[in-house]
């Protein structure tokens, strides 16, 4: 009869656990998700804000280069490696 209960304590545990980490996952997603769209919007307004001219703004197209270069393989990095953490296989 107490192992039973045990187990049941044992269960209960766990899946509250489980609620929790789906709670935590969907908030630091959401998270993620918006430092990234942010850091895109970012990156999007220096591409137009040098090719309009606007406020006497100009980029060489080698900094424009490596600007969008660096900031899709800093996107791609920081995506994979917290949706990895995240979401972890089991």
């Amino acid at each position: 009869m107490e192992a039973r209960l045990v187990e049941i304590d044992i269960r209960k545990e766990h899946l509250e656990s489980s609620i929790q980490d789906r709670i935590e996952r969907k908030y630091y997603a959401m998270k993620v998700y918006l430092l990234l769209i942010v850091f895109l919007c970012v990156v999007f307004g220096i591409v137009i804000a040098n090719g309009i001219d606007c406020f006497s703004f100009h980029l060489s197209d080698n900094v424009l280069m490596v600007i969008l270069t660096t900031s899709s393989a800093n996107v791609i990095g920081i995506f994979a490696i917290v949706m990895r953490y995240l979401f972890k296989e089991r």
